[in-house]
């Protein structure tokens, strides 16, 4: 229509936030080592794998208003067998559970900052990253439902991503000193 300018969209499936979510991940695993401000961007995208992952593999399933928007439930649910029946159910340890917690409260810190700025202990957060990866693997790799199922060349860079990113959490978790996180 004359007198209208383009109409911008951003619209994305699951499948693509998942994928471009870890992609997102792996890049800034490699850099977060020697550039700390990539732990900010290698959390949220942490986050948002896990959530993508847990949403495609709960997408058939009737879900509260809400529930979407809070990462932390989503895995619950897919640990949950009445949700999500053997052998796709996600098993987390209670460490993996806080570790989770833990990573989710970092983003939120990140995104809602106070007015003072925030500082975070980073050494929390490799392990914090490599249960996300746990849960993405499961959830996208090992058991998925059929819906979450991906192509093949997308499981091949999904794989690659995700080991990448776990050696990069291994040896930034090498580089903290002090007791077992």
């Amino acid at each position: 229509m004359a007198g209208q300018g383009p109409v911008w969209r951003y619209a994305v499936d699951t499948r693509e936030d998942l994928l471009e979510s870890v992609r997102f991940m792996a890049v800034h695993a490699g850099l977060v080592v020697d550039d700390r401000t990539s732990a900010r961007w290698l959390v949220i995208g942490a986050v948002m794998a896990a959530q993508a992952a847990a949403i495609r593999v709960l997408s058939e399933a009737p879900m509260e208003d809400g529930s979407r928007r809070n990462p932390l439930f989503l895995i619950k649910q897919c640990c949950d067998e009445k949700r999500l029946r053997p052998p796709f159910t996600l098993t987390l340890s209670n460490a993996d559970l806080a570790r989770l917690k833990g990573l989710i409260e970092a983003r939120n810190a990140f995104i809602h900052p106070p007015n003072a700025g925030w500082t975070l202990d980073l050494a929390p957060l490799p392990r914090g990253v490599s249960a996300v990866t746990k849960v993405v693997r499961h959830l996208a790799t090992v058991q998925p439902t059929a819906p979450a199922r991906l192509g093949e060349g997308e499981q091949e860079s999904l794989d690659g991503a995700l080991d990448h990113i776990d050696t990069a959490m291994d040896f930034w978790l090498s580089q903290f000193e002090g007791p077992a996180l």
